[in-house]
């Protein structure tokens, strides 16, 4: 298994700095591209052989869920958590994938942009959550760590258990987010706007594609700094399938003792 620092390491964008730089006297490390999962071959294999279900993850009607695996379709080693059901933590030495898995059938039915490491809901400073509106027909997924989340998408969910379209909310709270951060601080230097860190507090979602969410954005570990709260509320629709348009309907500051 791999170490839970050398995890952060490899899962964590603000720790990969810290490990990837050049040391004197020693080469670089070369760097080895990530293996993406190929979602036609592994839709024709059984999901439980090398997936395992996150939890808290089910649609309403309890038909899907999303499930961390192996991309390749081999049978993955784990790691158990606790004495009795207890989570599960990815105890390979590949790069994990998370799924969304048509349980009845046995069978993913799409690729998700997180790479959450097990079946709980957080690791050390990873954490990641998986959302669905009422009707099941709308999933949010958002994997974070310490000081920003990685991944943010809304998903449009089809009839057949499918993901149909997909929406990258982070890079819209981030737009916004720095945008505030401009207003609030406009004589802060570029160089330091770029090392904010933002982060997506669990948003909702209704059933008619509108998501809301607390935005933050901070400069790590400077508690002098410049700080932005926002409540940020997005309505999402299916132009054409297969495509998502969003309407940015409420971008307000929120006090912190309001959060």
């Amino acid at each position: 298994m791999r170490h839970p620092f050398q995890l952060l390491a490899v899962y964590g964008g603000w720790f990969l700095l810290l490990v990837s730089l050049a040391i004197p006297g020693q080469a670089e490390p070369p760097v080895v591209p990530i293996k993406k999962p190929n979602l036609e071959q592994l839709a024709k294999l059984p999901a439980s052989e090398f997936t395992k279900i996150i939890e808290n993850s089910y649609s309403p009607s309890k038909r899907l869920a999303v499930g961390v695996g192996s991309v390749s379709g081999s049978k993955p080693r784990w790691q158990k958590l606790g004495e009795e059901e207890g989570s599960f933590v990815w105890d390979d030495d590949s790069d994990p994938g998370n799924y969304l898995i048509d349980l009845k059938a046995d069978r993913i039915t799409g690729v998700l942009d997180a790479s959450h490491i097990g079946t709980g809901h957080r690791y050390n400073h990873e954490s990641a959550a998986f959302i669905w509106s009422e009707d099941g027909r709308w999933l949010v997924e958002v994997q974070s760590w310490k000081w920003h989340t990685s991944v943010c998408a809304v998903h449009r969910v089809t009839a057949e258990g499918m993901l149909g379209a997909r929406f990258d909310f982070r890079a819209l709270a981030e737009k916004i987010a720095l945008e505030q951060l401009h207003k609030q601080a406009p004589k802060l230097p570029e160089e330091k706007r770029k090392e904010y860190a933002v982060t997506i507090e669990t948003p909702t979602l209704a059933n008619d594609g509108t998501v809301t969410a607390r935005i933050i954005a901070q400069h790590p570990k400077d508690e002098v700094s410049e700080f932005v709260r926002l409540l940020l509320a997005v309505k999402l629709q299916e132009t054409h399938p297969g495509s998502l348009s969003a309407k940015v309907i409420k971008a307000e500051l929120v006090e912190e003792e309001e959060r």
